[in-house]
């Protein structure tokens, strides 16, 4: 490869590097995650998925945040649970793991999804809240998508299972007015992540 070839490639690199770190630290925020739980239409829908689904089963939770969905499905009967979030927010979820009395059965893992493949686990269950805006937007999903490929058994399930997205045409300048729209514009994961998304 050229020298501005490899120039490019680093470029590249420390690009995404900037944009994962980025994404990290807002969602070591508990503000963000404040959002979620107070969406009670969400959390109840997940509960009663839970509920109903893990007994008895290991469940992978990627992107586990605060640790709500793992404690919930650590008390619907969960045999193991491991919980991965790479941010900060992974020391919440331990120490509230601990206070509802669950390490014997909650393995909170404080790192990237992607590195925990190596560990060669396989669980009955890839649990997940990695709907974002436009559904896509928090690039969760090709993390999600990965564990699934290589840690989920072959009669798993996933929770969720499925989405559908809708989508309207609208002119230019919404995107220009929209921060959140301009965001995903510029997102350099987001191409990735619809190209796996559509090969799912």
């Amino acid at each position: 490869m050229s020298k501005s070839g490899d120039a490019e490639t680093s470029l590249k690199v420390d690009a995404e590097s900037e944009v994962d770190r980025l994404f990290f630290e807002n969602y070591g925020k508990q503000s963000i995650h404040d959002e979620m739980i107070g969406d009670k239409v969400r959390v109840e829908a997940y509960r009663q998925a839970i509920s109903e689904l893990v007994s008895g089963k290991t469940v992978i939770d990627v992107g586990a945040g605060t640790g709500i969905l793992s404690i919930m499905a650590a008390e619907a009967g969960a045999s193991r649970v491991v919980a991965v979030e790479k941010s900060k927010m992974a020391l919440k979820a331990r120490a509230d793991i601990q206070k509802h009395r669950l390490a014997d059965r909650v393995e909170v893992y404080h790192g990237l999804a992607e590195d925990y493949l190596h560990s060669g686990e396989k669980a009955d269950v890839v649990l997940s809240e990695w709907m974002g805006y436009s559904l896509i937007n928090e690039n969760v999903l090709a993390s999600v998508l990965s564990v699934r490929d290589r840690c989920l058994k072959a009669d798993g399930i996933m929770i969720p299972s499925r989405a559908k997205i809708f989508i309207a045409v609208f002119e230019e300048i919404l995107v220009q007015d929209d921060p959140i729209l301009r965001e995903m514009q510029s997102s350099p994961r987001l191409n990735a992540v619809v190209e796996r998304c559509s090969k799912a």
